[in-house]
C-alpha cells in the first residue's frame, strides 16, 4: 500500500488519504481494513498531535494509479 495524497477540507476538519494497493487483488480486503482501522488511527493521532482540531480521516483508493499501471501495461505490449 503506498498513499499517493491527502486532501483536508478548509476548515482541517477532515482529511481524505488516497491510497494505491498493489497487487490490485488485495485491494478490496487492504480497503475494508483501513475503513476498520481508521477510528484507532485517529486516536493514535490525536495523542501524539496537540492540535485545536484532529481531521477525521476517511480513506479512498486512488484510481489514478490504477490507470497509470494500465497506461503502462499497454505501452509495453
Amino acid at each position: 500500500m503506498t498513499v499517493m495524497r491527502l486532501e483536508t477540507s478548509k476548515d482541517l476538519r477532515f482529511a481524505k488519504i488516497f491510497v494505491s494497493v498493489f497487487p490490485e487483488e488485495k485491494e478490496k480486503e487492504v480497503f475494508e481494513l483501513l475503513k476498520k482501522k481508521s477510528f484507532q488511527l485517529h486516536r493514535c493521532l490525536k495523542s501524539q498531535l496537540k492540535m485545536k482540531f484532529l481531521p477525521i480521516v476517511f480513506f479512498e483508493i486512488d484510481k489514478g494509479a490504477k490507470i497509470e499501471r494500465k497506461i503502462e501495461e499497454i505501452l509495453k505490449k
